[in-house]
């Protein structure tokens, strides 16, 4: 009952039994893990649910798309796979962008039909400029597919002309898809977390961390030192009152960016840090 702060359970089946026992006695809790846990901040003004929702992150990827456009005043060439063409994914996209006074160019085929479409696809580039491409699809095959026509065009263009690609945060995680596809068409991917192995605090810690427990730390090392680092120093900051001052609390730590946000006086926070990633042609990896 004297906890200042609770971390964890991991998974939303335990955490929503914890949390109401710690909504009674007024003690935060963060949940640090699990995105299935996200409704329970609704009611539970004592939640912290850590890893951000895919929502934002999408939102994210269309206000890339959207600024890139405006600032070079162009229009994106939306892709997607033909039986998806009335799904929630590509009409969501297509409505977003529309509402910001951008009428997009689409196209949309299946992957039986890809030899051959590079050719469509340089039809609707404008080799003079940077041409912004969002491929609106999570299906790792269908999205190689498109990649590997891109290629075929951005071979095909003066230098003058040139690709940034725009895709989904699932896209991290593909397998298959060869990594210099990402560098080479310029791609920009919103994400929960990534880490900068070049940022001198990420290498200070990976020394510490080997140092002392012989083996190199994974994500989740490093996102339970983020969480700790970020709600130990808000409480040595603002002492058991943090939550009052949480959403002017924002951090950039080794994996996350935090920024806690609540959607009502009686809910709860949810983090809506985002990291912007841009894969470069010269193989770095930046903001963007």
């Amino acid at each position: 009952d004297d906890s200042e702060l609770i971390v964890g359970p991991l998974f939303e089946k335990e955490i929503v039994h914890v949390a109401e026992w710690a909504r009674e006695r007024h003690i935060p809790v963060v949940s640090p893990l699990d995105p299935k846990a996200a409704p329970l901040v609704k009611e539970n003004p004592f939640l912290f649910q850590y890893p951000p929702a895919q929502e934002p992150l999408v939102e994210q990827t269309y206000q890339g798309v959207i600024n890139e456009c405006t600032a070079n005043g162009t229009r994106p060439l939306i892709i997607y796979e033909r039986w998806t063409g009335k799904s929630n994914m590509v009409t969501s996209a297509i409505k977003k962008i529309e509402e910001n006074n951008i009428t997009p160019d689409t196209l949309a085929y299946g992957i039986l039909e890809g030899r051959g479409i590079d050719a469509t696809m340089l039809s609707k580039m404008d080799t003079t400029t940077v041409n912004t491409v969002f491929v609106v699809s999570e299906s790792e095959a269908f999205v190689s597919d498109v990649m590997r026509n891109l290629l075929l065009v951005k071979g095909q263009m003066p230098q003058e002309g040139k690709i940034s690609l725009y895709g989904y945060p699932k896209w991290k995680n593909f397998e298959t898809i060869e990594l210099s596809y990402f560098h080479d068409l310029n791609t920009h991917i919103s994400i929960q977390y990534n880490i900068d192995y070049n940022n001198q605090e990420t290498k200070d810690f990976v020394a510490r961390f080997t140092e002392n427990f012989q083996i190199d730390p994974n994500q989740y090392a490093f996102q339970g030192y983020d969480i700790l680092t970020y709600f130990l120093n808000a409480l040595n900051e603002y002492g058991r009152e943090f939550p009052a001052f949480i959403q002017l609390y924002e951090k950039s730590l080794l994996q996350s960016n935090i920024r806690f946000e609540k959607d009502s006086p009686q809910s709860g926070f949810t983090n809506n840090g985002i990291r912007n990633i841009l894969y470069f042609d010269n193989w770095d990896i930046k903001p963007w």
